[in-house]
């Protein structure tokens, strides 16, 4: 049996990021037998479909060393700070987190524990975790970008499938299965590429500006377009969409799976006939970030990231279209 059992009483299981987390460590004695020191501690953990991960553990000694008497209870009250992040998030494919634990040490004889999980929602201070703020302005050129890396890594994944199917092994056929699946990555790297060639020989290379790039809840952020377009061209449109973007990974290495979800949280849009071209096209678009909009979260495997997808519609050619990632707080 167990020398003594300990539980955790929270006075309030839903703290706001940035006020004390209150509670009492409860401890029953179930024989007569001296404690070292009963120690609390508090961290994050992100869990979901992807692979866990955990913050450090946050550590405070409520009492130095006591002597139980068995069938006595003892209260020992705490006080922990929380920090404006990460807060407390549960979506498709990502969870964050919260425990407290409780350990008592005692000596030559197994350390009773107690854990509890608890809410942390957003205070006052900016609330995103370890992620990196997005440049105050961005210009167009991530879709040109991607399709340039999905090349490179179709035309290896091609090259190395068509020297072990030329090897003439007899698993040469799946030297050949992974050729075409390479090279038919890059036949689709090129595809992206032409598309986007195709659009802003249309309308001009264009210039995208994001601001603010970090931003908070609750605020309105502006996206700019401007472009001058080398001939007449007509648009059919223009489409400004606010994701939210849950992105983890599963397993490591050559079995790792990636799991991605996004989730449409604001629109705008302008009709075609709405939108000069001439002498350029400019267009200013604001969306506003919901009140309770989820930070920003980068953690190892597990992310929640925001972006705004901006379409062009072009008539006769393809739709000009890239990403700008910004920042919630």
């Amino acid at each position: 049996m167990a020398k003594a059992t300990l539980r955790i009483e929270l006075a309030n299981a839903t703290v706001k990021a940035g006020t004390p987390l209150r509670g009492e460590v409860v401890v029953r004695a179930e024989s007569a037998v001296h404690c070292n020191g009963v120690l609390v501690k508090k961290r994050w953990y992100a869990h979901g479909r992807g692979n866990t991960a955990y913050g450090s553990w946050s550590e405070t000694k409520l009492v130095a060393a006591a002597d139980w008497s068995a069938g006595m209870e003892y209260r020992y009250p705490f006080e922990i700070a929380t920090h404006a992040a990460p807060v407390t998030y549960h979506g498709k494919h990502l969870n964050v987190d919260w425990v407290v634990d409780a350990t008592a040490d005692l000596p030559w004889a197994f350390d009773p524990k107690a854990e509890t999980p608890f809410l942390v929602t957003a205070g006052d201070a900016p609330a995103s975790w370890d992620t990196p703020a997005p440049p105050p302005g961005s210009k167009a050129g991530g879709v040109v970008r991607g399709g340039l890396a999905l090349g490179v890594f179709g035309t290896l994944f091609g090259g190395v499938g068509t020297m072990v199917a030329i090897g003439g092994s007899p698993g040469s056929w799946i030297g050949w299965l992974f050729a075409a699946a390479g090279f038919g990555v890059v036949a689709l790297a090129i595809a992206t590429i032409v598309r986007r060639k195709m659009a802003e020989h249309a309308i001009g290379h264009p210039e995208v500006r994001v601001e603010p790039s970090t931003a908070r809840r609750g605020d309105v952020v502006v996206t700019t377009f401007r472009s001058r377009p080398p001939g007449p061209v007509t648009l059919t449109g223009a489409k400004l969409t606010l994701v939210a973007r849950e992105r983890v990974v599963s397993g490591g290495g050559k079995s790792s799976t990636t799991y991605t979800d996004d989730r449409e949280i604001g629109r705008v849009e302008i009709a075609g006939a709405q939108i000069s071209t001439s002498p350029t096209i400019e267009l200013e678009m604001p969306v506003t970030l919901p009140a309770d909009a989820p930070p920003s979260f980068n953690a190892q495997n597990n992310h929640l990231l925001w972006t705004l997808k901006l379409t062009i519609g072009i008539q006769g050619e393809p739709d000009w279209d890239d990403e700008f990632p910004i920042l919630v707080q």
